[in-house]
């Protein structure tokens, strides 16, 4: 089916989640929750250039910098296609957006915030927990090896180890806030 796309199988099958990259403010964002993508377009100033990738973002680790790109499971043979449409980003940011129950249960276990500075470990247990995205790599995988890339402990294990000791990223949980335009300017308030 992919031939006619002139692709490979991406070399990241292991690191891809459910997630969107923003560049908000001249920082790229890895967005993953409930009402990510809005707010951060938004935020994005609804500039296409902001919105880098969509519901399919592969992790990458150069030394001790995290890098994000859009990844559905292939990548371009095309060396142009694939350098803009699926150009590596060193991410600053790592946002999981709450639900409004799991912000009420926050309420009431910490200090409420709006947004709260948290850990890889603590990150990868909520990230972890969305479908594997990467659908085309069924395509070049057998059915046991997509199988294990959808366990979600496989991929928690992947998300630790290449966020583990990361410099320059920052993992944040946010807030459910009431409108798309309270966390916006959340996301331009950093």
């Amino acid at each position: 089916m992919l031939e006619c796309f002139n692709a490979s199988p991406s070399p990241d099958l292991e690191s891809i989640f459910y997630a969107n990259l923003f560049l908000i403010n001249n920082k790229v964002w890895m967005i993953s929750g409930q009402g990510k993508s809005e707010a951060a377009k938004l935020a994005g100033k609804k500039i296409p250039e902001s919105d880098l990738a969509r519901d399919c973002v592969a992790l990458t680790r150069v030394g001790n910098c995290l890098y994000g790109a859009y990844d559905p499971g292939f990548i371009h043979n095309d060396l142009r296609k694939r350098e803009t449409l699926q150009k590596k980003y060193k991410i600053d940011f790592i946002a999981h957006c709450l639900t409004k129950h799991d912000t009420m249960i926050f309420k009431h276990l910490k200090e409420y915030k709006l947004i709260y500075e948290t850990t890889y470990y603590q990150l990868g247990a909520l990230i972890s927990s969305y479908p594997y995205p990467g659908v085309f790599a069924q395509e070049f995988v057998d059915k046991d090896e997509f199988t294990e890339l959808m366990r979600p402990g496989r991929m928690l294990n992947k998300f630790w180890e290449l966020t583990n000791n990361v410099e320059g990223t920052k993992f944040l949980l946010v807030s459910w806030m009431p409108t798309v335009e309270e966390k916006s300017e959340l996301y331009l308030s950093i």
